[in-house]
């Protein structure tokens, strides 16, 4: 900001310089440059006239946490305006009615009526008019999901479940024993009752989808457990976040929103259950559960109580 201003106060001292060539000089070629000196000032001082109030600002496209994002601004005719967040100038330039604003700080999740931005419009080194970015409608910035972290696992868990336990409990028929089949599979009772070797079959189980439940509860792995959760919500599988209540199928929107709870409801009974916890949490003694932790900036999955 300080270069700026520096450039600013030079090119005042060079408009007043051309404007002073038409008494110097009294020439035509003189007077034309001072002319256009001082219209280019009249100009810039009419610009503080307009109310910066005026500008209407909107954000077309999701804004994901952490990512650079573009605002669009409306209903504005400044000659040079600028986009200041803590005295670092983010854009500057001209708005004729509509303009396409690129910003590189990104924001963390959240809502957001106002942002920690302002305009500022100068008559070059000596007024400026200031106020703070206010958006015409409040902005949502989602979690930053973490798509890679999600697939693998996904993958790793639908794996075990669909090579764990393929056959239940139920009987569905019988059959003679045939070569390959396993011998741990036969029925002795209707063997000595048929007077062949017969082997059980049992019904298939089908593979089981993992429900996802994130624990929301305060610890340092917070936004990148919340991170990961946003992965999986994005690729379609089943979520439960658990906090004072439990929310089923929450949204990214709802993630945007959220905050830590410092009660935590009872985790519910639920085959297939995978719970992604904070460090010191302890899992109820008799769940039958997945749990994935944060460590050493690896995920790790255990079973039980921990």
């Amino acid at each position: 900001m300080r270069m700026y201003r520096l450039k600013n106060i030079a090119v005042l001292i060079g408009l007043f310089g051309l404007g002073l060539l038409g008494p110097i000089f009294n020439t035509a070629a003189s007077w034309m440059m001072a002319d256009v000196a001082l219209l280019i000032l009249g100009l810039s001082g009419l610009s503080l006239i307009w109310p910066i109030s005026m500008l209407t600002v909107t954000v077309d496209e999701p804004v994901i946490s952490g990512t650079p994002w573009s605002l669009t601004v409306r209903n504005g005719y400044w000659p040079a305006v600028m986009l200041i967040n803590a005295e670092t100038v983010s854009w500057q330039g001209s708005v004729w009615h509509r303009q396409q604003i690129p910003v590189t700080q990104p924001l963390q999740r959240g809502v957001y009526q106002t942002l920690p931005f302002e305009w500022r419009v100068q008559v070059p080194g000596l007024f400026e008019k200031r106020a703070l970015l206010r958006l015409q409608q409040p902005m949502v910035v989602l979690p930053k999901a973490n798509l890679t972290q999600a697939q693998i696992l996904k993958d790793r868990l639908t794996t075990e479940w669909a090579t764990i336990g393929q056959n239940d409990f139920q009987i569905r028929d019988f059959h003679p024993y045939q070569l390959g089949d396993d011998v741990d599979l036969i029925d002795w009772h209707q063997t000595a009752k048929h007077g062949d070797v017969i082997v059980r079959e049992f019904e298939q189980a089908q593979p089981q989808a993992p429900v996802f439940a994130f624990i929301n509860q305060a610890d340092e792995a917070y936004e990148a457990r919340l991170s990961l959760f946003a992965g999986l919500i994005e690729q379609g599988a089943d979520a439960w976040v658990i906090g004072s209540q439990i929310t089923v199928t929450p949204t990214l929107t709802d993630l945007a929103l959220l905050e830590p709870d410092t009660q935590i409801a009872a985790l519910p009974t639920q085959s297939g259950l995978v719970v992604l916890a904070p460090g010191d949490w302890v899992a109820p003694d008799d769940a039958q559960i997945r749990i994935v932790r944060l460590s050493h900036q690896q995920w790790q999955v255990t079973g039980g109580r921990q």
